[in-house]
C-alpha cells in the first residue's frame, strides 16, 4: 500500500482525496477484525527490561515471531531476547506474550516500578501475622 500522509506527520499528502483515505483505513479495520493485523509489543533491536528474581536484566530483542492463539482467541507472540552482559549462564531466552508482559518492560524507570511493587508485595508477606 502506497502511504497517504507525511512521514511522521498526521498530514495528508496533497494529493490524496478522503476516499483514499477512507478505503484505506478500511482495509486495516478489515484486517484487525479478521486477526491479520499485527502488533508486536516490542521491535527487533529495542532494548527492554526484564524483572526476574529481584534483579532487572538489560536485554536486546532478537527475534520475534507469531504464536498460536491462546484458548480465547489472543494472539501470541514469541520474542528472543539477548541478555546484554557476558557473565550471564545462558545468552538468551524465549518470552511468550502477552503471558510474559508483566516481566518485560520498555523503560528502566517501569522496570524499577515493577521491582518496588514485587518488593513491597513480599514485604507485606512477611508482614502478616501467622493464623493457627
Amino acid at each position: 500500500m502506497d502511504r497517504l500522509t507525511i512521514s511522521g506527520t498526521r498530514e495528508a499528502k496533497s494529493n490524496v482525496t478522503i476516499r483514499e483515505v477512507l478505503d484505506k483505513l478500511a482495509k486495516y479495520e478489515d484486517l484487525e477484525e479478521q486477526g491479520k493485523l499485527l502488533k508486536p509489543p516490542f521491535m527487533v533491536g529495542d532494548t527492554v527490561y526484564r524483572v526476574i528474581n529481584g534483579f532487572i536484566e538489560l536485554c536486546t530483542v532478537r527475534v520475534i515471531f507469531l504464536g498460536d492463539r491462546d484458548e480465547n482467541g489472543n494472539q501470541q507472540y514469541i520474542m528472543e531476547l539477548h541478555y546484554d552482559r557476558e557473565d550471564c549462564l545462558f545468552t538468551s531466552e524465549v518470552v511468550h506474550f502477552p503471558y510474559h508482559s508483566n516481566k518485560i518492560y520498555p523503560t528502566m524507570e517501569e522496570a524499577e516500578n515493577e521491582l518496588r511493587r514485587q518488593e513491597g508485595s513480599h514485604e507485606q508477606e512477611k508482614e502478616k501475622p501467622e493464623t493457627e
